[in-house]
């Protein structure tokens, strides 16, 4: 009885853990001027990672899945955010701040991947792989800047 009653409760938090998520990224979209959205939906991110951790931690993967969804869709819509700037990669230190970003976040999900179970690394390699692409690219574009002819 105390297991039912243990497993509903984390339920519940898990629940209410990801409609709060998607508040979150709801708000973050709403923002109408790219480099803020940009910037708050890589706190949100951080945040989401912060919370894919604790609950991982109280109830498994299943009930950081969620969290660790609105980690990548905050990463994904920071980068759209500043590629809608229209500036030149190179000369505009949002991207910077986005690769700074996207790096340690990188490092607290491969903390994250460390302390799971062998059979669960593979579920998040994805997730990862998506995010070490956008760092790479964000470094890339940073690196190479705009194209000569292009504007």
């Amino acid at each position: 009885m105390i297991r039912i009653a243990a497993v509903a409760t984390i339920l519940t938090l898990a629940l209410a853990g990801a409609g709060a998520a998607r508040a979150d990224l709801a708000k973050v979209r709403a923002e109408t001027r790219p480099v803020q959205r940009a910037r708050m939906a890589m706190d949100n991110a951080n945040d989401q990672l912060g919370r894919a951790s604790k609950s991982y931690k109280e109830g498994g993967l299943a009930a950081a899945r969620a969290a660790l969804d609105e980690v990548l869709g905050s990463v994904e819509l920071a980068k759209q955010s500043l590629d809608q700037t229209g500036r030149n990669p190179r000369d505009f230190g949002e991207y910077k701040n986005l690769e700074l970003k996207t790096r340690a976040l990188l490092k607290k999900l491969e903390a994250l991947v460390e302390s799971m179970l062998f059979q669960e690394r593979e579920e998040l390699k994805p997730l990862i792989d998506t995010l070490h692409k956008i760092h790479d690219d964000t470094l890339m574009a940073i690196m190479e800047g705009r194209k000569k002819g292009k504007k």
